[in-house]
């Protein structure tokens, strides 16, 4: 007599898709996914097996345990096999996103004399120093001046003729999130 199991696993529960911010000062979020529950039809042992994809990758056996997702959407995919080769499989997202501001930092006021028989000064300005938890790739820095010199701009400002007068320059920086 043959017994053939042909009934896959069952999971009973799939952990919920999870939206989580960075920790600070890092680019990604330490988690402990909830465990799937999962059933089968015989009392014999199952195989638990997961894999992840996308930002965060990986692959292990049984629960996943606390793990650091990078920024981004994670897809977590469970597979349960049972001892007659029946498979089931139960799919969450972990997504992390960036919370914190980018920094940034000087330049400082100039003050300088017009040039020799004009009405300005061209100046060469230092560039502001810019931080980010994720790192400098994917920043946006644009500027805006207003005063006696209005204008705006993307990127450092570099070398630039000023008008006589105050000028107010405000940088501003973005990160992707």
């Amino acid at each position: 007599v043959t017994v053939i199991d042909n009934l896959p696993p069952t999971f009973t529960s799939c952990p919920p898709n999870e939206e989580l911010y960075t920790d600070a000062g890092v680019c990604y979020a330490q988690y402990d996914p909830v465990e799937p529950n999962v059933t089968d039809n015989c009392i014999l042992l199952l195989s638990l097996t997961w894999s992840m994809s996308g930002a965060t990758t990986g692959s292990g056996i049984n629960a996943i345990g606390s793990t650091e997702f990078n920024k981004g959407i994670t897809v977590i995919t469970y597979t349960a096999t049972d001892p007659g080769g029946n498979s089931a499989t139960c799919t969450f997202s972990i997504t992390v996103i960036d919370a914190e501001d980018p920094i940034i930092a000087g330049p400082y006021d100039y003050y300088k004399p017009n040039d020799p028989g004009i009405c300005s000064a061209t100046i060469t300005t230092m560039d502001p120093v810019l931080s980010d938890n994720c790192g400098l790739s994917g920043l946006t820095l644009t500027w805006t001046m207003t005063g006696a010199t209005v204008d705006n701009g993307t990127g450092p400002i570099g070398t630039y003729t000023f008008n006589l007068g105050i000028t107010h320059v405000v940088y501003t920086v973005t990160d992707e999130e």
